[in-house]
């Protein structure tokens, strides 16, 4: 694992923010004495602490953190080491936000969709956990002190996973290439999360930009939430699915008060068979926070959600996904409520 966290990050690094400056990599293993961090970073080596590392055990089909921090770790050789950050509010998006970003796309390609998925929601849960418990008041990921390692760290990892999945992996790495262009090797001048941000929208669509401010900007939290499906079918053979949803974006300030911001926002919807996998996965526009999506497939549908894999930040991640309903089931259970029901559902059935 960590051999392969190694040589996949070193590609990474080379194809998307510059060649390897080093002859050499080494990791070296130290006691657990180490009080801060589990591992730290130096020009061609990071030590790294026994038991955050070299004995973890994970169950199988678990995220392997072991590659995961190898590959993170390695990563700071670009960021940290060849782009030294400003010491100004954000830097940690100079540093850990581009390390966790590295460590969650090679976690996905190397085990998986639904591991990655699992790395995710973890982490997500894991921020909306502890941004209740900062007492410093929370920040934009512009603004974050380095005190609040859940933004550098957990955050971070949910955000940039958005903005790869929105934009485009190819197009982050070409931002993140003339970062590394601009103030690789320098000491005369320091990288700001700004100028990160100021190569974000330079890399996103015009309709897309609001997403970069949602992201860096704004503490910004989304309720998604699906209260029904149904289908019925067509006299073309197809089916026709009817989604109730509820989509509502709100921004937050540092003590946790929010507002519900305005809605002109593109978020998925998605068919799915009983494993939850998705059959039909497409990002729809939406402008009022209560809405009816009708979509055409020729398949039936056992599930349907909006944003069924948390791509954006959602308060309540368990409303997501909802199974669907044929239509006529849907008429029989209304009828089944009412006081002659005996009778009319009789009636219907002769």
């Amino acid at each position: 694992s960590i051999l392969d966290g190694l040589k996949d990050s070193y590609d990474y690094g080379n194809k998307y923010f510059s060649k390897y400056p080093y002859q050499d990599i080494r990791v070296v293993e130290v006691p657990d004495y180490m009080s801060e961090g589990g591992a730290r970073h130096f020009p061609t080596t990071f030590i790294w602490k026994e038991s955050a590392g070299f004995v973890t055990r994970y169950e199988e089909d678990d995220i392997d953190i072991v590659y995961g921090i190898a590959a993170h770790e390695n990563t700071h050789h670009y960021w940290a080491g060849i782009v030294t950050p400003a010491y100004a509010e954000g830097a940690f998006m100079l540093t850990e936000t581009m390390c966790q970003y590295v460590m969650e796309r090679l976690t996905e390609k190397k085990f998986g969709k639904k591991v990655g998925r699992d790395y995710r929601k973890r982490e997500m849960v894991s921020y909306l956990r502890r941004r209740k418990k900062d007492t410093e008041g929370e920040k934009s990921l512009l603004e974050s002190s380095p005190r609040q390692s859940y933004l550098g760290y957990k955050k971070s990892t949910v955000v940039m996973y958005a903005l790869q999945d929105y934009i485009g992996e190819d197009s982050v790495g070409k931002a993140l290439g003339r970062i590394v262009e601009k103030y690789g090797y320098r000491l005369d001048t320091f990288s700001l999360a700004s100028d990160l941000i100021d190569e974000f929208y330079k890399v996103t669509p015009d309709s897309l930009k609001y997403l970069v401010d949602d992201l860096f900007l704004n503490i910004t939290l989304h309720e998604n939430k699906i209260n029904g499906a149904s289908y019925r079918k067509a006299k073309d053979g197809q089916y026709i699915v009817d989604l109730e949803v509820e989509t509502i974006k709100y921004y937050a300030d540092s003590v946790g008060n929010q507002i519900e911001a305005p809605l002109n926002d593109y978020i998925y919807v998605a068919l799915m068979d009983e494993d939850e996998e998705a059959y039909y996965y497409q990002k729809h526009l939406f402008t009022e926070s209560n809405s009816t999506v009708q979509i055409n497939t020729d398949k039936i549908p056992v599930k349907a959600g909006i944003d069924p894999y948390l791509v954006l930040i959602d308060r309540e991640m368990d409303n997501n996904i909802c199974e669907v309903k044929k239509t006529d089931d849907l008429f029989v259970s209304f009828l089944s409520e009412l006081p002659f029901k005996s009778k009319l559902l009789n009636s219907l059935a002769n």
